[in-house]
């Protein structure tokens, strides 16, 4: 069942991939494909000895898709869909398969942002502007070295704390919504 799910998606996604570049000399929609492949090589001596690749040394390993459209009169339309992938031995890094990011919304300069879906929290978003590191260090080094700095937006090699207290980082179901920046700020709830 799971795999005939995924086999449509793909099947959809590539049906609207090939639409696209079609239309791409007519059409603003802009489709970015992204990612992050980071492993490391594990040696632990002691009692055993252990030498081992693992997957996300500094960051999870990832792949996705930012998708915007150009609506008219200052309006776009976009969506980002993100998987986690573990380099070591190719399974998918979380228990679903878009899991790490999956949401759609409306933009616009004036208005701002408003988004839905699978997302990060706006804490997650605001943390990265404190930390010299931005939300880079949260993987399994920083759990042995204890993370970095005085702030860090993730402790202790997870990204289920986007304050370190055990509030989620990605968020189920979410409505996200960003003010375009006055001045220098940006306010998001």
């Amino acid at each position: 069942m799971k795999f005939a799910t995924f086999a449509v998606t793909a099947m959809a996604l590539a049906a609207s991939a090939a639409a696209n570049a079609q239309d791409a000399q007519q059409s603003t929609t802009n489709v970015t494909l992204y990612g992050v492949a980071d492993a490391y090589v594990q040696i632990a001596n002691g009692a055993a000895n252990l030498s081992r690749v693992q997957s996300g040394g500094l960051q999870g390993s990832r792949f996705g898709l930012r998708i915007t459209e150009d609506l008219g009169g200052g309006l776009r339309a976009l969506a980002v869909l993100e998987s986690g992938v573990n380099i070591d031995d190719g399974t998918n890094g979380q228990n679903a398969f878009w899991g790490r990011q999956s949401y759609v919304g409306l933009g616009s300069a004036q208005l701002g942002t408003l988004t839905l879906g699978r997302q990060y929290g706006s804490i997650y978003n605001l943390s990265s502007d404190f930390s010299e590191f931005s939300n880079v260090s949260t993987g399994a080094s920083t759990a042995v070295i204890g993370g970095f700095g005085g702030y860090e937006p993730v402790r202790g090699g997870t990204t289920y704390s986007a304050t370190g207290n055990g509030g989620p980082a990605r968020i189920n179901n979410s409505v996200k919504y960003e003010s375009p920046t006055f001045a220098g700020f940006k306010a998001g709830a």
